[in-house]
C-alpha cells in the first residue's frame, strides 16, 4: 500500500505575537488533498484522492536564523472505501495523529523594498512573457465511470505543470490581457483498465 498524506494550504492563528527567542503556541487548520492506492490480489488498484480538514496545534520558537516549529495535527475523516477488485470493497482505516518538525528561513526584503521612486522609470504600454507553475483537480467524475467502472473510484486528485503566458500592459487602463498555453494529461487505472 501507499498512502501519500499530501499538500496542504491552511491557515494558523497564534494568540501571541512571534518574537525572537520565545515560544508561541498556535493552533490551525489546513485543507489536505491525500493520496491512497494498494497493490490487491487482483492486481494494482486505483489512486484514490480524498479531502480532509485537520486541527493543527503546536509551538513555534524564533531564532535571528529561522523558525523552528514543532506541531501535531488530528485528522477526523480518517477512513476510506477502497475497491479491492472490480466487484469489492473495503475500508481502509488511516492514521488520525501525525506530528512534525520544521524549518522555515526567513527573508526580509522590506529594508531594501520599494525602490526610490525618483530613479523608478514610468511602466508604459508592454507585451509581456510569463513562465510559471500551474495546477488543476478535477471537480466531477465521469458519470460513464460511476456507472460502468465504480472500482476506478474516480477522485479529484491535483496535477502540477508548467504554464507559459503572452500578454499585453495597457498603461492607461491599469489592464493586462494574457494569453495562457498549458498541456495538462489525466489518468486513471486499476485491475488492467485505464
Amino acid at each position: 500500500a501507499y498512502y501519500r498524506p499530501g499538500i496542504e494550504t491552511g491557515a494558523k492563528f497564534f494568540p501571541w505575537k512571534i518574537e525572537h527567542n520565545k515560544f508561541r503556541p498556535f493552533i490551525g487548520t489546513s485543507w489536505l488533498v491525500s493520496r491512497y492506492t494498494q497493490h490487491t490480489h487482483q492486481g494494482d488498484g486505483p489512486n484514490v484522492y480524498f479531502h480532509r480538514f485537520p486541527i493543527m496545534v503546536g509551538v513555534t520558537y524564533a531564532t535571528q536564523l529561522g523558525l523552528f516549529e514543532f506541531g501535531s495535527k488530528w485528522i477526523p475523516n480518517n477512513t476510506i472505501e477502497y475497491p479491492l477488485s472490480q466487484s469489492q470493497k473495503s475500508h481502509i482505516k488511516l492514521a488520525h495523529n501525525t506530528i512534525w518538525v520544521s524549518y522555515k528561513y526567513l527573508i526580509d526584503t522590506t529594508e531594501k523594498f520599494p525602490p526610490n521612486h525618483y530613479h523608478v522609470p514610468e511602466v508604459k504600454n508592454s507585451f509581456m512573457v510569463s513562465v510559471g507553475p500551474s495546477s488543476a483537480f478535477q471537480m466531477n467524475a465521469s458519470s460513464y465511470n460511476n456507472s460502468n467502472r465504480p472500482y476506478l473510484q474516480e477522485s479529484s486528485g491535483s496535477s502540477i505543470f508548467p504554464e507559459f503566458g503572452l500578454g499585453y500592459y495597457i498603461h492607461e487602463l491599469d489592464f493586462a490581457v494574457n494569453l495562457s498555453y498549458r498541456s495538462h494529461k489525466n489518468s486513471i487505472s486499476a485491475f488492467g483498465v485505464a
